[in-house]
């Protein structure tokens, strides 16, 4: 047990270190999720920024109490480039889905951000902010209307968009797991943006199709400017996506924001064919 105990304490020495040393960037993500069920009121996270720094925030927690809780996110100062999205629901994959979606779909702006909503026992929010947070600003997220501070880990990660480039060469296909454990994101990927650059080296029909394997899912994802949302795909079900023609050596970016709420991997199945076959749609 001691050795356990002695263990988790240099992990969680070397976590801060790396924590320290991504918030001295000028840009990163900050993850808030730990713990996922608030069982106790007050300070999930407070920052102040000792330099203007351009940062996407993603959280995601569920009210543990047996009563009805405010939950607020609130800046001292205006925030540039502010995009921001928060969501709940009964259903943390529902309030995750919707979340992803709407920063999708959310439009830049400067302003101050002060969200307060209130949330019932088992209700679940899910949250996406980022812009450039000003010197001296002051970041608080609270639960409830207690000042004690909520015993908590924020995670940092030094960016929030990894691109991911596949070229895909006529009658072949080739797979991606989305949200697949990697070194440099959050395990899920959950916020992040998730570039996957498909090139097509002949012009055709480029089909996406989809099979979850960590569970029941749902793809929120962007492709030419317009914003897709799946089904609850059943987990390890095969579901056919989209189609859309694609020119030679024309790229075609697909940016997905894996949901809180929801078990990943799910992988993503690219292929490339002349002409359209016909498919049943699932």
């Amino acid at each position: 047990m001691a050795l356990l105990s002695k263990t988790f304490l240099i992990v969680k020495s070397l976590l801060a270190f790396c924590a320290f040393a991504v918030s001295k960037q000028s840009s990163y993500f900050l993850y808030l999720n730990n713990p996922e069920t608030l069982k106790e009121t007050g300070i999930v996270h407070e920052k102040k920024f000792d330099k203007d720094t351009k940062v996407r925030y993603f959280l995601h927690f569920k009210n543990g109490t047996d009563k009805n809780q405010t939950f607020s996110f609130s800046t001292q100062k205006q925030v540039s480039n502010l995009k921001k999205s928060f969501n709940t629901h009964e259903l943390p994959e529902r309030a995750g889905v919707l979340t992803s979606k709407n920063f999708l779909l959310s439009k830049e702006t400067n302003a101050k951000v002060s969200m307060t909503s209130n949330l019932a026992p088992e209700t679940t929010i899910s949250g996406i902010v980022e812009g450039i947070f000003k010197k001296d600003d002051r970041v608080k997220v609270q639960f409830g209307n207690t000042k004690n501070k909520i015993e908590s880990f924020d995670f940092y990660q030094s960016t929030y968009s990894f691109d991911k480039n596949i070229s895909l060469n006529i009658n072949s296909k080739l797979s991606y797991r989305l949200g697949e454990r990697e070194d440099t994101m959050v395990p899920g990927g959950y916020g992040s943006n998730i570039n996957l650059i498909v090139t097509p080296t002949q012009t055709g029909v480029l089909k996406l199709a989809c099979s979850p394997r960590g569970g029941a899912g749902i793809l929120v994802f962007s492709n030419r400017g317009i914003i897709y949302m799946t089904k609850l795909i059943p987990a390890r079900a095969n579901y056919n996506v989209m189609y859309i023609s694609v020119e030679k050596n024309k790229s075609e970016t697909f940016t997905f924001i894996p949901c809180g709420g929801l078990n990943y991997p799910i992988r993503l199945d690219f292929s490339l064919q002349s002409v359209l076959v016909e498919e049943k749609i699932a």
